[in-house]
Order: C-alpha cells, then sequence, then structure tokens
C-alpha cells in the first residue's frame, strides 16, 4: 500500500533546503525572515511580496496538506517565474498578480488573482497537492520538477538547474538564520 498513501513531507529532503517548523513562532520568523532577506537580493519587487505573505501561504499549506514546502525552494520559482526581479510591469506574473504563474500556460492561458497573497496561496496549495506526493521532497523536485500526473512545472528544459542554482543561493542566506535557531533552541550562545 506504501506507493498509494500519500504521507506528510516535513522536510525539503536535502542539504539545500532548510527543515523549519511552521507550528512554532520561532519556526515562522525564520521563514519569514529567510524570505525577506532574500527578497531584498532581487530588485525589482513590483508586486510588493514580503517575507511574512509566503510564509502564511506555507503555513496554510502545510496546515491543509501536512507538506513542507521550503523557503529556498519557493524563493527559487519566484525568481524564476519572474514574481521578484523583474522590471516589466506587463509581465504576465506580475499583471496576474499570480507571481509563481500558476495556471498561466504556454498555450497563452492567464489566470488573474485578485490580490498576490492569492496567487502566491494558490502556488502553495499546488506544489502540496500536487507535486510533494507519495514521500517527494523539494529535494526530489529540484531533481525532476513534475507532478503527481508526471507533467513539468515548465516546459524549459533547464528548468531544475535554474531552481537548483537560485535555491543554493537563496539557501546561503537561510543558513546563518537557520543555525542561529537551532543554536536557540540548543541553549547554546556565543559571544
Amino acid at each position: 500500500l506504501d506507493p498509494y498513501i500519500d504521507k506528510a513531507t516535513t522536510t525539503g529532503g536535502g542539504i539545500m533546503f532548510t527543515d523549519l517548523d511552521l507550528t512554532t513562532p520561532e519556526g515562522e520568523n525564520a521563514y519569514s525572515e529567510i524570505c525577506d532577506k532574500f527578497i531584498k537580493t532581487r530588485p525589482p519587487n513590483l508586486l510588493g511580496i514580503k517575507g511574512e505573505m509566503l510564509t502564511l501561504g506555507a503555513k496554510r499549506a502545510f496546515e491543509m496538506y501536512r507538506k513542507y514546502i521550503p523557503p529556498e525552494l519557493a524563493l527559487a520559482q519566484l525568481a524564476a517565474e519572474g514574481g521578484i526581479g523583474n522590471k516589466n510591469p506587463n509581465s504576465r506574473p506580475i499583471k496576474t498578480k499570480n507571481p509563481f504563474n500558476v495556471g498561466n500556460v504556454d498555450s497563452g492561458a492567464n489566470i488573474q488573482h485578485g490580490d498576490v497573497q492569492s496567487g502566491i496561496d494558490a502556488y502553495y496549495s499546488l506544489i502540496a497537492r500536487n507535486y510533494l506526493v507519495k514521500g517527494k521532497t523539494a529535494s526530489d523536485l529540484a531533481k525532476n520538477f513534475v507532478n503527481k500526473n508526471n507533467q513539468r512545472y515548465a516546459t524549459a528544459g533547464t528548468y531544475e538547474r535554474a531552481i537548483s542554482k537560485i535555491a543554493s543561493q537563496a539557501n546561503m542566506i537561510a543558513a546563518p538564520i537557520y543555525a542561529s535557531l537551532n543554536n536557540r533552541k540548543s541553549g547554546n550562545t556565543y559571544v
């Protein structure tokens, strides 16, 4: 029965992804801080995306589906899809308030959101429901970004390479925040 049971995913699945507990204020704060610091490295931010918005989407997805989407994965896709670092106000992710391009397909069909948080929530829900299935982790997706029906998130043949590269950059920002969180948990303090 194992192949048919969809299990909770509570890890990013590899060293490129931080494992934060989104059921705690400390985990939420760390997720938000990682996102804010990364977003600042990728201007412009025409949609005004903040770390707390991504944290809210991640937390909702975890509560609803028991699937953890690490900040590095979300940030990599946010940058790759043009939700940040995009100067064109008429580009699809900006114009549709759909920063991850969920449902904005190559045929030209667009999904318009009333506000940016709705677009962010659509992304986290999609990844939790359709991509992190049957034990898959973010690390697995970075190698082969396909959903439960073996359909690709993006058609570009280099998508995984781009996601891995950006996620690695995000992880460099995340590492000291994650280390600081773990030091506080264990009671270690450094002068």
